[in-house]
């Protein structure tokens, strides 16, 4: 053992740490961050969500992208002092899959009983936002940036699962507006891995690495939020400097036309706003109109041009000249004048006419075509799918999921 331990002393392999220097520009480190002097946050609230689960080998496992929150704690940590002073906790009642799984329940400690009388996420989301203008009006909190009238709070979470992936989706699956505070955040375990160069074994594991041990039941919500809050403190008596690691946009909720029943919307703030009527309405309006005026009169002569009909000058199709006589093919002239601006609605994900002969689904039967309406780069590109398909807040069902574009 000694002639290896040579050798690899010969060959570079062996390295030498002072163990006396190391701690002294530990200590230092802590003992220059404890005055706060260099942190940027005064405040940070720290989040971990519980959502709906299901085991690898269950059925449902496909549902796993659909993942509902159920349980929303948020702690508030003062940075300076490392004590916890206010505290937000609510549980979720799912909608899309209101039943939890065996799975679910043993890894949670989540009961059916509790989330049936949970809030929807909608109201949940509400509160928080009480809940945030309280505790910024009462310890003058501003978000983010830093300022010197106000002290400057961030949120922090254990991976960028929690806000940028399960709530982010949640809330565009149910056109639900996410809070704007929940722009910015602190991914605590990517931090975790630079500061201490190496890869945490989950959040019990790194506090186990630190030095602090793991208190409450492991993967519940609001215990899971105070134990993250434990490490943040740990961390910054280590030297670490909070900073902001992830980001994401706001934008209003998608309206889904398909679901929608007030028909053409405006994806606006505003979710439910009428568009105003369409040039396309305007026009057939004005062209019957004069059709009857014509079919009464047959010595009626409307003039060299129609501009009245289409009531809006700013249209070059507006302007269009349509010579009139008295017969009554003019009216045939007319109605094709007033339809030559105005292009055919298309139909959204019916069934479309395909020069290839469909495949044959999982289920045997002949499959559909239809067409891509969703904005981007596929919009409008034709794909066979399964005729049993439904779609029902989200879900697919009654169907073999069978998909292949034309």
């Amino acid at each position: 053992m000694e002639e290896v331990f040579e050798l690899a002393r010969e060959l570079g392999l062996v390295e030498t740490f002072i163990v006396g220097q190391i701690n002294s520009i530990k200590s230092a480190k802590c003992g220059a961050l404890q005055t706060g002097n260099d942190q940027i946050f005064d405040y940070v609230i720290v989040i971990d969500f519980e959502s709906t689960c299901w085991d690898n080998k269950d059925n449902q496992s496909k549902w796993q992208n659909l993942a509902e929150i159920i349980e929303f704690p948020a702690v508030l940590l003062n940075v300076k002092t490392g004590i916890i002073e206010e505290q937000f906790h609510h549980y979720v009642m799912p909608v899309e899959n209101p039943t939890l799984s065996e799975f679910c329940v043993k890894l949670t400690g989540i009961k059916q009983e509790v989330v049936n009388a949970g809030i929807p996420l909608g109201t949940c989301l509400m509160l928080f936002n009480r809940w945030i203008s309280k505790i910024s009006t009462e310890k003058n909190i501003s978000f983010h940036k830093p300022s010197d009238k106000t002290k400057t709070c961030t949120f922090v979470t254990w991976s960028d699962w929690d806000i940028a992936m399960c709530l982010q989706n949640e809330t565009k699956r149910k056109q639900i507006r996410k809070p704007d505070v929940l722009s910015q955040w602190i991914d605590l375990r990517l931090a975790y891995r630079k500061f201490y160069q190496r890869k945490p074994q989950g959040l019990k594991g790194a506090l186990a690495e630190v030095g602090v041990q793991f208190t409450g039941r492991e993967h519940s919500g609001i215990i899971d939020a105070q134990n993250t809050a434990k490490l943040v403190s740990r961390m910054i008596k280590d030297g670490y400097v909070l900073s902001i690691t992830s980001s994401s946009e706001i934008s209003s909720p998608q309206i889904n036309l398909k679901r929608c029943p007030l028909g053409n919307l405006k994806n606006t703030s505003t979710p439910l706003s009428r568009e105003p009527q369409s040039l396309k309405t305007r026009t057939l309006r004005s062209g019957l109109h004069a059709t009857n005026s014509l079919r009464n009169n047959n010595k009626c002569r409307l003039g060299n041009t129609v501009e009245g009909i289409y009531n809006d000058e700013k249209d070059s199709c507006a302007a269009k000249k349509v010579m009139t006589s008295d017969t009554p093919k003019n009216v045939t002239k007319l109605a094709s004048a007033t339809n030559v601006c105005t292009p055919k609605r298309q139909s959204i994900n019916k069934p479309v006419s395909c020069k290839r002969t469909p495949p044959l689904c999982r289920c045997g039967r002949r499959a559909a075509c239809k067409v891509a309406n969703s904005p981007g780069p596929n919009q409008g590109r034709s794909f066979f799918t399964c005729p049993n398909q439904r779609r029902s807040l989200g879900m697919l069902s009654k169907g073999c999921n069978f998909f292949m574009w034309c």
